[in-house]
C-alpha cells in the first residue's frame, strides 16, 4: 500500500496550508477543524497526530495515496512543500513533522486522532479516562470565605417580591 505523509497547520492559509478547497473547508474554521473530528477522520481512514503550536493546531497526517489523489490531488503536484518523507539518515524510516512530532505508521490500529504532548507521548482518544477508572472520587464541599460573603448577599435578595419592575 502506498502511503502519503503530509503536514498542515491551521494558522495561515497559503503559508501553513493551501489557500484553496478542500483545505479551506478542513482548516479555516477554528471551531470546526475536520482533522479534530473523530468521526470524519475514521470515515476517511486517516492517522492524525495533532499538536498545539502557539495558538494554532498542527496536524501530521498519514493517508493512503488513493485518498489523497481523490480528495486533494494538488497536494501531490503543486503543494509538495506540505509533504513529508522519512529522514534519509533514519534506518527505521520514521517520518517527523516540522515541530519534531512523529507521524504514525499507516496501520488500522492508528486510524483516528492522537495528540502529541510536550513529552512527545501520544494520547489516543479514550485512553485518557483509563487511568481514572479505579479511582474513587469523593465530593468535597468547597469552602471559601470570599464566596460565603456572596452567599449571604444572595440570600438577602432571594425574595422575588422585593425586585422592582
Amino acid at each position: 500500500m502506498d502511503v502519503v505523509y503530509f503536514e498542515l497547520n491551521n494558522w495561515m492559509p497559503g503559508e501553513h496550508y493551501p489557500n484553496e478547497e478542500p483545505f479551506l473547508t478542513w482548516l479555516k474554521n477554528d471551531f470546526d477543524l475536520y482533522f479534530l473530528n473523530h468521526d470524519w477522520v475514521e470515515k476517511n481512514e486517516l492517522c492524525v497526530v495533532a499538536s498545539h503550536v502557539d495558538m494554532s493546531v498542527n496536524f501530521c497526517i498519514t493517508a493512503k495515496r488513493e485518498w489523497v489523489e481523490e480528495n486533494c490531488p494538488r497536494l501531490l503536484t503543486e503543494y509538495t512543500q506540505f509533504l513529508r518523507k522519512p529522514d534519509e539518515d533514519d534506518e527505521d524510516g520514521i517520518v517527523y513533522g516540522q515541530f519534531g512530532h512523529e507521524f504514525l505508521p499507516y496501520e488500522e490500529c492508528y486510524i483516528g486522532i492522537s495528540f502529541a504532548t510536550d513529552e512527545d507521548e501520544d494520547i489516543f482518544w479514550g485512553d485518557e479516562d483509563e487511568e481514572y477508572e479505579d479511582e474513587e472520587y469523593e465530593d468535597e464541599e468547597y469552602e471559601d470565605e470570599e464566596y460565603e460573603e456572596y452567599e449571604e448577599y444572595d440570600e438577602e435578595y432571594d425574595d422575588e417580591d422585593e425586585w422592582e419592575e
